[in-house]
């Protein structure tokens, strides 16, 4: 493993120096910095940061918790690429991240907030809570207490806590008004009519298009209920909404159950009915037809959280940060 010595060898830069232009701290020479910057590419240098955070008695750990419902979503892709974002933009300043995962269900509380009080006793520079819910809440309250900065990818972005989000309004109402562009005028939301900033984008893009809201209820389920949900929910759609021309669906795992389900009662997508699902997941390039879809950019939602910690942590930022990510329509066969 290369060193500060290997570096100033390869440079002809002192030790010192070399140090300076590795840490950001101090003078150095905008010809010594690119030096320096190229061998540690070169050497693939890594600091050691057990013994940065004993000279310094500062830590470059920064805790990633992702708090889930059950097992089985602690891997789920979307979380994943945030937690790649995280990493890309951390590993620039020196930072590692340290994940952990929690379950939010009643019966796991007293064991989640233990773990939290043993990453507290580690004393991380920041931590990250990769969702937004009771649980995430009470954790940053006391971590804030506790002098710790932390931050939440949230869903719609809260006054009282530090957070990024993804526009999920902005979203759906593009997707709307792409609908409405193609000539689509009888227009569902196919999901949960909750507070949610997708219901809320479809009820402004159809309000401002002055056509009629269409709500057809239906629980968005998880990959292995494509089938039968889907099936169902063509079902109601077109007993509901037997004019339907195009579809939102809440999910990708709706749509493509969806597009599945109007396939088998013999409506064609996009021909009889255009259909654009949401999140931009892997399976919505292998549906049948390949899902048009309003995708999140997870990776640069994990980028942007942690470049937010770090204003925190490295400039003593306390003003309550709020960064909401734009949405993009990814166009595909089904729209």
């Amino acid at each position: 493993m290369a060193s500060l010595k290997d570096i100033a060898a390869k440079t002809g830069l002192s030790m010192n120096t070399v140090s300076r232009a590795i840490r950001h701290s101090g003078y150095v020479s905008e010809k010594a910095q690119k030096l320096v910057d190229a061998a540690v590419v070169e050497l693939n240098y890594q600091p050691n940061r057990a013994a940065q955070s004993l000279r310094s008695s500062r830590s470059y750990e920064i805790a990633v918790i992702n708090i889930v419902n059950e097992p089985s979503s602690a891997c789920d892709s979307m979380a994943m690429d945030k937690v790649f974002g995280i990493k890309e933009y951390l590993t620039t300043d020196s930072y590692e991240p340290n994940m952990h995962y929690m379950y939010s269900s009643p019966e796991y509380s007293a064991e989640s907030e233990k773990l939290f009080s043993n990453i507290l006793w580690q004393k991380p520079a920041g931590i990250i809570f990769l969702s937004e819910n009771a649980m995430a809440m009470k954790l940053y309250n006391i971590a804030e207490k506790a002098g710790i900065p932390a931050i939440l990818i949230s869903y719609a972005g809260s006054l009282e806590y530090d957070s990024v989000y993804v526009d999920r309004r902005q979203g759906v109402y593009d997707g709307v008004k792409y609908l409405l562009k193609k000539g689509r005028r009888n227009i569902v939301f196919a999901g949960q009519k909750i507070s949610d900033q997708r219901f809320e984008g479809y009820n402004a893009a159809v309000v401002d298009a002055g056509i009629s809201s269409r709500i057809v209820s239906i629980k968005s389920g998880g990959l292995e209920e494509i089938s039968k949900t889907g099936r169902d929910a063509a079902v109601k759609i077109l007993s509901e909404q037997p004019d339907v021309d195009g579809v939102i669906a809440y999910s990708d795992y709706l749509a493509s159950g969806i597009a599945l389900g109007f396939k088998s009662l013999g409506k064609r997508v996009p021909e009889d009915i255009a259909l654009i699902g949401f999140d931009n997941r892997e399976l919505a390039m292998f549906s049948s037809p390949p899902l048009t879809t309003i995708a999140q950019p997870n990776r640069e939602l994990g980028r942007l959280t942690a470049k937010a910690l770090l204003s925190k942590v490295l400039l003593k930022n306390t003003k309550k940060i709020q960064i909401k990510v734009k949405m993009e329509l990814v166009l595909r066969q089904s729209a």
